[in-house]
């Protein structure tokens, strides 16, 4: 598996490209990958991707 984070995160295998679906999927992909091998926890995802403004489903979104 290969993985990018300069420009536009993506992710590819020797079938091609995984497709990372929408803003918020590419950030967590990013942030997980740039954490590579430490625990990153929900809450911290959500202060990433919402900053001071998370809906109240934020959570269950991060989940999912």
């Amino acid at each position: 598996m290969e993985f990018r984070i300069l420009g536009p995160p993506e992710a590819a295998t020797a079938d091609g490209p995984v497709r990372l679906a929408g803003h918020r999927q590419r950030m967590v992909f990013a942030i997980l990958l740039a954490n590579a091998h430490r625990v990153v926890s929900v809450d911290s995802l959500v202060d990433a991707l919402w900053e001071d403004r998370p809906p109240a489903t934020a959570r269950r979104q991060v989940r999912n």
